[in-house]
């Protein structure tokens, strides 16, 4: 399938329960089971990416979902229905997420809620996710002021995060300024980049497609 149609790997989405599977003990046997497809597709030199969310909600009680009829998934997640300052560290989990086969984890808890929650989950995931692991994951929405776009791509800058991952196609033109200046390092972008890079009202010199062009 990858040959015939020249791709380089594959994408896990699995939100059945919200998060992988909610809790500790069922978390852990599908942790055995994407590390063994990543291994699987890494001798076939192909890679895996897992879309998540939730990580931290992952906790080591027994499962027991909040179903009935009037509520959501992911309020009857038992990782997703709190918010994320509600749940103690689960060691286990931080320690599968940065040992596991998996080339990149696309954290899905930056695409929703609002700026504040982008921070702290975002700074959830430089620090227990390794940099070369993470996707930071952002999702298509016109509701977004320039503040807080700012705010988000200078907070992505800051963390050191070299991954965004834009959900879904074709991206939003309200994003490309941010994301052409995240990619490019604001080459370009004033005489110092570092006074020029989060100002819109400063343009970016054709250094910056040259740039955009070198990391391509």
């Amino acid at each position: 399938l990858s040959k015939k149609y020249r791709i380089n790997g594959f994408s896990l989405d699995d939100e059945s329960d919200c998060a992988p599977r909610s809790t500790l003990n069922r978390f852990q046997p599908w942790m055995t089971y994407v590390n063994a497809l990543a291994q699987g597709l890494h001798q076939e030199s192909l890679q895996l990416s897992a879309a998540v969310q939730a990580m931290f909600g992952i906790q080591d009680v027994p499962y027991h979902p909040y179903c009935h009829p009037d509520v959501s998934r992911a309020e009857c997640s038992q990782a997703c229905r709190d918010a994320p300052s509600s749940y103690s560290l689960e060691p286990k989990v931080t320690d599968l997420l940065s040992q596991s086969n998996v080339d990149r984890w696309l954290e899905m808890d930056t695409y929703y809620f609002t700026t504040g929650r982008f921070l702290n989950t975002l700074d959830w995931y430089t620090r227990h996710v390794p940099r070369e692991k993470l996707g930071v994951a952002m999702m298509n929405r016109n509701d977004l002021t320039e503040d807080g776009l700012l705010a988000r791509f200078h907070a992505i800058d800051k963390s050191r995060s070299d991954w965004i991952n834009m959900f879904m196609l074709p991206v939003d033109d309200i994003f490309m300024p941010y994301l052409q200046r995240w990619k490019s390092l604001c080459a370009g972008c004033g005489v110092q980049s570092v006074l020029g890079c989060y100002d819109m009202t400063v343009s970016c010199s054709p250094d910056m497609v040259q740039a955009l062009e070198l990391s391509t």
